[in-house]
């Protein structure tokens, strides 16, 4: 039989921050005290363990998470109950569930309110998670649904000299990477709901993107997405003129969720009767642009229209002329 009894008092787990190297703040005070019996094909924890008044500073998503609370009580039966809070933000994170130390097995449910996740220049962002958690010797299974009830996504500008990847390039290398090696094949199905208050404003986009995408990820497969995703009030900066997004959407359907197909129409109203726009369809990788016009007229018209907001006519200067010619490259 096993016999056995393990005290802890750590008043301050702060230099474990040297430990972690996305930690740069750590405070909290474990303490407790478990006993260990049953024989060691029953093993059993008896007693509680528990992490309390903690916090950390997050470097990476530039996060203080507070009140930081995890509890571990063992039970006559070989299982050990788990219960875990936190707050980060506004919001609030709670955890419970069981390990079966004879079993290897761990279940846990997961839900949050307003649990702030990042918040950094480019994005702060905010979620409301129901997600339960189930563990075995050899895989984890995820399923739920995570909220966003509010974002501000504010995407870096590329610097003007950046120019795009060719996408016929090819890297070669002596050694080809290995591909990384998780102890645990993950089996994930996880819904993402865009609230009303998730704004965008970057690379000449700005707008509110609302969406509900259900998202799969099963071993050794892509990740894959089912759903759209689509903006409101949207507007955008192109040819040096703003326009208005008509129809904004990223549509998913059940293939490699960084391959979304795109239904998107960007307008201006130069004039009363006349209206010209652009229009995006195909994939996120191989876009096809077109542009058009309401009444009809010429291509050559549509993109003077588009860009001056008026015919070309035979007098333009070089710089209408050149604009002209730089749109319709960039087209």
């Amino acid at each position: 039989r096993l016999d056995g009894e393990l005290a802890v008092l750590w008043p301050d787990i702060g230099p474990a921050a040297n430990w972690l190297p996305e930690v740069d703040k750590l405070r909290g005070r474990i303490d407790g005290r478990m006993q260990l019996a049953g024989t060691p094909a029953a093993p059993e924890l008896l007693g509680r363990l528990a992490l309390t008044e903690a916090g950390a500073t997050l470097a990476t998503p530039g996060l203080a998470v507070e009140d930081i609370n995890l509890e571990l009580v063992g039970q006559p039966t070989g299982e050990v109950q788990v219960t875990a809070s936190a707050r980060s933000g506004d919001g609030t994170l709670n955890g419970d569930g069981v390990l079966n130390l004879l079993e290897r097995t761990a279940r846990l449910a997961v839900k949050g309110t307003q649990f702030q996740v990042m918040n950094s220049p480019e994005a702060k962002i905010f979620v409301s998670p129901d997600l339960q958690l189930a563990m075995d010797s050899q895989q984890v299974k995820i399923s739920g649904q995570i909220d966003v009830p509010r974002a501000q996504l504010r995407p870096r500008k590329l610097p003007e000299s950046a120019v795009s990847v060719s996408p016929d390039q090819v890297l070669v290398s002596e050694a080809a990477p290995e591909a990384a090696q998780t102890p645990y094949a993950v089996d994930a199905r996880v819904r993402l709901v865009l609230g009303e208050e998730v704004d965008i404003d970057g690379f000449g986009l700005s707008g509110k993107l609302q969406g509900n995408v259900l998202l799969v990820d099963l071993p050794a497969q892509p990740a894959t997405a089912t759903g759209e995703v689509s903006i409101s009030d949207g507007r955008y900066e192109a040819y040096g003129q703003k326009l208005s997004i008509r129809t904004g959407r990223l549509l998913f359907a059940g293939g490699a969720v960084t391959k979304p197909g795109l239904d998107i129409e960007a307008v201006r109203r130069p004039a009363p009767d006349v209206l010209v726009g652009i229009k995006a369809r195909g994939s996120i990788q191989a876009p096809r642009f077109t542009v058009f016009s309401e009444p009809s007229m010429s291509e050559s018209a549509r993109l003077s229209w588009l860009v001056l907001g008026r015919p070309l006519e035979r007098g333009a200067s070089d710089s209408e002329r050149s604009s002209m010619q730089a749109a319709a490259l960039m087209l």
